[in-house]
């Protein structure tokens, strides 16, 4: 569990209500300082950009609808945890943590200011960089707050994932096979997992939006780099718990499989009685039912395509071209070339 005030304050918010307002709120920040610091002209620089509106939906957004989705994320484990009468703090890191807390703060403040300083050196005449002040101002209204919700989201994640890969590297079973989610009580790890993939998949969006707004400065490998491990790692991360949830499925199911057959085949030599037919009649009934559950993991198909489809953008557009350059590779086809060549100017 991670010690994290802020979340107190905006969890009546809904992940895609918070994801709105925060994007509209820095757009409208930002048509305010254009029109105070340059009057019109600065206005149509703004809606030049290519990213002016695309940024806050598809960068801050994610981030702070995120930040929100993720703590949604933490309540539906608790709650998982509570009906199966296990608590999360039993699997956890460690107990809240103020001086975590402070540390994040610290490192937010430092990530936010290095993106200031970067940004003065090296594109000074960007719209949102003049006068310094404006760029300072959403230092501490939107650069600020967005280290710290990433920050935030990755290690939430992490918590999240221990906790459910030591819950299911334990020997726990269910009392009985049979329950209302037709998944051994454990569904929601299911959700969780798909969960965690979908955010991965959005945060791997960053390094693509990072190539239209920072093109070839020097330094946006920085970004881009950043993006990537984030992405990749929860994505890797989360494939290691969909294995883990797979045998653990698996497991139970040979369980009560290897239970039900044990007792029909003691109880086939023992004396008839009803008592025995009975029960032999019951547990056939069980065994017929526990077939229909799954014996193994699968992930929704519309999944495994996106995860396929951002592999290959992936490997053709942010990677094979780099490639391309420094080892003399064949070149990507003309239509790709120039679409890289146009967004990365």
């Amino acid at each position: 569990m991670i010690y994290d005030p802020l979340i107190i304050a905006l969890r009546p918010i809904a992940w895609w209500a918070f994801l709105l307002i925060y994007a509209l709120f820095d757009i409208t920040l930002n048509l305010i300082f254009c029109y105070l610091f340059g009057k019109k002209q600065r206005v149509r620089e703004f809606f030049k950009d290519p990213l002016s509106i695309l940024w806050p939906f598809f960068v801050l957004g994610p981030i702070t609808g995120g930040y929100i989705y993720v703590n949604g994320l933490l309540e539906n484990i608790q709650n998982g945890f509570g009906k199966i009468g296990l608590t999360y703090e039993t699997y956890s890191i460690s107990p809240p943590n103020r001086h975590l807390f402070w540390i994040i703060v610290l490192i937010s403040v430092g990530l936010s200011m290095s993106t200031r300083i970067r940004y003065e050196k090296h594109r000074p005449n960007i719209w949102f960089n003049r006068p310094k002040l404006f760029g300072r101002t959403r230092t501490v209204l939107v650069d600020f707050p967005m280290a710290y919700m990433a920050i935030m989201i990755l290690i939430k994640i992490f918590d999240q994932w221990y906790v459910i890969n030591n819950f299911l590297s334990s020997k726990w079973l269910p009392d009985i096979p049979f329950q209302l989610d037709n998944l051994y009580g454990i569904h929601w790890i299911y959700n969780i997992v798909v969960a965690q993939i979908t955010i991965a998949l959005i945060i791997s969006l960053g390094p693509l939006i990072m190539m239209v707004r920072e093109g070839k400065q020097k330094y946006s490998w920085i970004y881009k780099t950043l993006f990537s491990v984030a992405a990749i790692s929860i994505i890797f991360a989360s494939l290691l718990l969909a294995g883990k949830l797979g045998h653990k499925i698996s497991a139970i199911y040979e369980h009560f499989a290897s239970t039900y057959i044990d007792f029909l085949s003691s109880s086939s030599t023992a004396p008839l009685d009803t008592s025995i037919l009975l029960q032999q009649l019951i547990i056939n009934a069980q065994l017929d039912r526990l077939m229909t559950l799954p014996q193994k993991l699968i992930l929704p198909t519309w999944l495994e395509n996106l995860l396929g489809i951002r592999f290959a953008i992936f490997l053709l557009v942010e990677i094979y071209p780099t490639l391309a350059n420094k080892f003399s590779l064949p070149k990507p086809s003309p239509l790709l070339e120039k679409l890289l060549d146009k967004i990365s100017k």
